[in-house]
């Protein structure tokens, strides 16, 4: 895999306060999302994998159903049964036929389907593990260079007022100097 990119914490000297949150609200947004796709899909990986372990056995108990009811295909009508509700009753049991048919068909794809698409999955759940680092190093990075600006702007602060002292009124300067 190639490696996970780097971000700068230096902030571009043109960039207002407000770029720099902007920047840092996108990042956090960005890992949020991502974390989102990753849980999601971490969360498909347990549901297949408890999927695959109940298809044998669903598959076992449709394919006995299955049995079940060609032995009931197989029996005479009851004696003074009306011929209208044996039709019916075997009617209702061939429409259970075809669909016990279908659902051990499904059954019996369903599991070759899930190993076909297992790698794919994963590599979509570990991409978006790289994805949610990434955003996180991009929001560290968003996160430092706020900070960085904040601290400059800070010091000039500091700075200024450090040059307001210098150029007060002496009596003032006086009272400055003695409250610092």
């Amino acid at each position: 895999a190639a490696p996970l990119p780097e971000f700068s914490a230096e902030a571009p000297e043109d960039a207002t306060k407000e770029q720099l949150q902007a920047d840092v609200t996108r990042a956090e947004t960005e890992t949020a999302e991502a974390t989102q796709r990753r849980t999601q899909l971490e969360a498909e990986v347990v549901r297949r994998t408890t999927r695959r372990t109940t298809l044998s056995d669903l598959t076992a108990k449709a394919r006995q159903a299955l049995v079940e009811l060609n032995l009931q295909l197989e029996l005479k009508a009851p004696d003074g049964e009306a011929a209208s509700v044996t039709k019916a009753r075997r009617l209702a049991l061939l429409a259970r036929r075809q669909a016990l048919t279908a659902e051990v068909a499904l059954l019996e794809q369903e599991g070759p389907l899930y190993e076909a698409t297992a790698r794919l999955l994963t590599a979509r759940r570990d991409l978006a593990a790289r994805d949610e680092v990434v955003a996180g190093r991009r929001a560290d990075a968003a996160k430092k260079r706020l900070a960085a600006a904040l601290r400059r702007e800070a010091e000039e602060q500091v700075k200024a007022a450090r040059a307001a002292v210098l150029n007060a009124h002496p009596d003032l300067k006086e009272i400055a100097d003695r409250n610092s």
